[in-house]
């Protein structure tokens, strides 16, 4: 289940799926009443997309032309 406010995203997972999870040491969420929940600000999910979109094809060969046309303009 998610829950979207206004300045944050949150995840909530029942303990059955979150205790039989292989990577959960490695996981950040947060024990619960009733089971496990993470919280991601807005600013830390905007950045992971951009983060995400920076790693694209169409991005990568977009980004060299923006470099030249900005020291272009200086």
């Amino acid at each position: 289940m998610s829950y979207f406010s206004k300045n944050s995203h949150t995840a909530k997972y029942k303990n059955e799926q979150c205790e039989n999870y292989p990577l959960r040491n490695q996981c950040p969420s947060k024990k619960e009443k009733k089971g496990y929940s993470v919280k991601v600000s807005n600013k830390s999910y905007s950045n992971s997309k951009i983060r995400e979109l920076m790693q694209t094809k169409e991005y990568i060969k977009w980004m060299p032309c923006q470099f030249v046309a900005f020291c272009a303009q200086k």
